[in-house]
């Protein structure tokens, strides 16, 4: 395809027309590897183009569950960026609720059977870890789910691919946010809900890099803090840890779930204690400096008294990135300004008082 936007458009629209004919196949006319490489990179008027496109290539609605997961780890492995792009349009345009909800809990028994058949466990049973189905509503939507961790021949050797599946539900739930909010929805939130709670606590204990984390602390903004009590618990603690070097990758997921948890104010709480304690302890290092010059003048020796007691080093920096991180977040920033419009006055006024 051209490298210009009038060249690519008409040459998405061309091959939209032969894409509609019978028995001639796109990828036949230019790459499906090109394909990929020009989503990754194009403007969102063009990949939404080629999402179309290419949609039913890697999401046929009328093959089975095993085909459907051989095309999504061939999308994974093909062009990483690609798929994410892909996705991300696909539940917005291509993808009905149900759809997309239907695509979260294949991947994620074919996630959960790779964890049980590594164990040795039997993957057998549904996303959830149960035997039975509540209602004909879950049961349309696991049906084809059964089997799935066996026959994908995956492993937890194949981390681009799993963290790949991990993304993807990620992008997914994030695309259908709203529309699982409808009362008419309730019944697919729940079920997303009932089965990633119990999903959740696999995924944290088996994926532990850099890629699969920030996925899975999305998946458990979305679920009740109820729902994994020991994980909720201890994100705070985690927050108060980080080592200076963490980067928004770390602990912006983190924020994302304290907050849509209602725990914005631990969080507020927690950078205005950092911000308050850094001022006390530099206004009392600048009290002790000048008695110490005085002392030296008079020839007296007086030993530095410790500046912080607390068993966490404040880290004022971090308090301001992790700001900086919550107000660049739209749904993180509209929630706080919501729920917490005195605590946010309050740590005004404290970064006031450090100007």
């Amino acid at each position: 395809m051209g490298s210009t936007y009038p060249q690519c458009w008409a040459c998405l629209i061309l091959l939209g027309s032969y894409n509609r004919l019978r028995d001639l196949i796109v990828s036949s006319i230019v790459s499906m590897e090109h394909l990929l490489a020009r989503l990754e990179v194009a403007s969102a008027p063009l990949a939404r183009r080629l999402v179309s496109l290419l949609f039913n290539s890697f999401h046929p609605a009328d093959q089975e569950a095993d085909i459907k997961i051989e095309r999504v780890m061939h999308l994974i492995r093909t062009n990483e960026g690609a798929c994410r792009i892909f996705y991300r349009h696909a539940a917005a345009q291509q993808m009905s609720t149900a759809e997309a909800v239907a695509l979260m809990l294949l991947l994620c028994r074919c996630l959960r059977g790779c964890i049980k058949a590594t164990q040795g466990e039997s993957p057998s049973m549904n996303a959830s870890g149960d035997s039975s189905i509540s209602s004909s509503g879950d049961n349309e939507l696991d049906k084809e789910n059964e089997d799935v961790g066996e026959d994908a021949e995956l492993s937890l050797k194949d981390k681009d691919v799993l963290n790949g599946m991990l993304e993807i539900i990620a992008i997914l739930w994030t695309g259908i946010g709203n529309q699982l909010t409808k009362p008419s929805n309730q019944h697919l939130k729940m079920m997303l809900v009932k089965k990633f709670s119990k999903a959740l606590p696999d995924f944290l204990a088996n994926f532990q890099d850099a890629r699969s984390i920030p996925a899975i602390m999305i998946l458990a903004s979305y679920l009740p803090a109820s729902s994994i009590p020991s994980f909720s618990n201890g994100c705070l603690s985690s927050l108060k840890t980080l080592p200076v070097t963490a980067t928004a990758d770390s602990f912006g997921p983190l924020l994302t779930c304290l907050i849509s948890w209602g725990r914005g104010r631990d969080v507020l709480e927690l950078i205005g204690n950092w911000l308050e304690l850094t001022l006390t302890s530099r206004q009392k290092m600048t009290d002790e400096y000048a008695k110490e010059e005085e002392q030296d003048k008079s020839r007296k020796k007086k030993k530095r008294r410790v500046a912080f007691v607390e068993p966490v080093q404040p880290q004022p920096l971090m308090g301001l990135r992790f700001l900086d991180c919550i107000f660049s977040h739209y749904p993180s920033r509209a929630r706080l300004l919501q729920s917490c419009t005195n605590e946010v006055i309050e740590l005004i006024a404290i970064l006031k008082k450090a100007m």
